[in-house]
């Protein structure tokens, strides 16, 4: 925990202090070595809030984007005496905000977003940012996640071959939901995607003959008479031919996905260590792939208390 109370003064850890749990009343002591960022820790091997976890830098920092008075604050529910702590909470417009390091589980995914309501999640990915990667050309990437799925589904169809299952290798071989599933993704997120592709192909053909012949020329000492271009078409080429990158949408390529978060319904963003966190748009079915889109920490902090500020008024 970041917080305790002191003398009924809620407090940062510091060295030599003890301190009251906010959740459970019990006594807490400082732990500030120079190894794990500072923190408040049981005296007496007590479960507080099973939702609890190991205290990070990443932890740390994030909540510190927000004020101390929004910091670890304790949910109840009156019902039935349940209370937690939250890792930030924004009073004026009800809403927890939950930063998850830690590997959970699904029925503790369902649990927290049952109890706390209204809350979204920031999930720290460093740990696994090797083998994340972010594709705006979603021809190829859509291709690679597909194959992805196959390379699992033919591992299954030579083990269920081996046992003689043959009706069910059958039904793994149909590939008409799959190809229909990824036209539907395709036309959600990016439509006219193919269209524009075929004209940035053709827009990067002629600018590469253009180069070429430029070259040409110039090595020959020759002029470039029937291959110029006026700056105006040539403006419009260098347009094209990146126009099929340019949706709002990316598809993440998440290696060793983690299938735990394809269950979360609260909305759910990434963080891969960059200026950036990654907002789930959709969970791929078939493969290792998601549809997110990108926004800026400081435009996502921004947002939160800027709504945080208008209820307030």
């Amino acid at each position: 925990m970041k917080f305790a109370f002191v003398n009924g003064i809620k407090k940062i850890a510091e060295p030599t202090e003890v301190g009251i749990c906010i959740c459970c009343d019990s006594l807490v002591r400082a732990y500030c070595g120079s190894e794990r960022v500072h923190h408040w820790k049981h005296i007496n091997a007590i479960e507080c809030d099973n939702w609890s976890e190991g205290e990070t830098e990443w932890h740390r920092e994030w909540k510190n984007r927000f004020d101390i008075n929004q910091q670890e604050i304790i949910q109840y529910d009156p019902k039935n005496g349940e209370k937690h702590i939250a890792d930030v909470y924004l009073k004026l417009i009800d809403l927890v905000l939950e930063f998850q390091h830690s590997p959970i589980n699904i029925d503790e995914i369902k649990a927290r977003e049952s109890f706390y309501k209204k809350m979204i999640w920031i999930v720290d990915l460093q740990p696994y940012k090797s083998s994340i990667s972010f594709r705006k050309d979603i021809g190829d990437a859509f291709n690679d996640c597909r194959d992805v799925y196959w390379e699992s589904r033919l591992r299954q169809i030579n083990i269920l071959t081996k046992q003689g299952k043959q009706k069910e290798v059958e039904e793994l071989m149909e590939d008409d939901e799959i190809y229909a599933y990824f036209q539907n993704i395709e036309n959600k997120y990016f439509p006219d995607y193919f269209k524009k592709k075929s004209r940035s192909n053709r827009a990067n053909n002629l600018l590469n003959i253009l180069e070429n012949e430029r070259e040409k020329a110039k090595r020959l000492n020759q002029s470039l008479m029937g291959y110029s271009l006026s700056e105006e078409y040539k403006n419009q080429l260098q347009e094209s031919k990146d126009k099929h990158l340019d949706y709002k949408y990316l598809l993440m390529i998440w290696k060793h996905k983690h299938n735990r978060w394809k269950h979360a319904k609260s909305p759910l963003f990434f963080d891969i260590g960059d200026e950036y966190v990654y907002q789930s748009i959709e969970n791929i079915q078939f493969g290792n792939g998601l549809i997110v889109k990108k926004h800026s920490k400081e435009r996502f902090v921004s947002f939160y208390k800027n709504r945080q500020e208008t209820s307030r008024k």
